[in-house]
């Protein structure tokens, strides 16, 4: 199956954000992978929640990163820095999903 390319082959690059201070495009790379104008989207479940597992996965490409907050025992502020070093350490390639 060939695929449309609706960016310029950077992946999720293309719908990040202009600065990793402001929201992604997430809602687009979804509806563009659904169309079939971009490949589908790799994605990591990550259900251990600490800072240094999201820090060790968050530069290894995956297109997002789905945090289970919800089955988890840690806090706002321990979530809140385990989306930013994901944003962080990704350079904003990875968008996080937290459940």
């Amino acid at each position: 199956m060939e695929f449309k390319s609706a960016n310029t082959g950077e992946g999720m690059i293309a719908y990040r954000a202009p600065s990793l201070f402001q929201p992604h495009r997430a809602r687009q790379a979804l509806r563009d992978a659904n169309a079939g104008k971009i490949p589908p989207l790799i994605g990591l479940y990550l259900g251990l929640s600490t800072v240094p597992t999201a820090r060790l996965l968050a530069p290894m490409g995956y297109d997002t990163v789905w945090v289970d907050w919800e089955h988890s025992s840690c806090n706002t502020e321990t979530m809140t820095t385990m989306v930013h070093e994901i944003i962080f350490m990704s350079e904003g390639r990875s968008i996080p999903f937290v459940r």
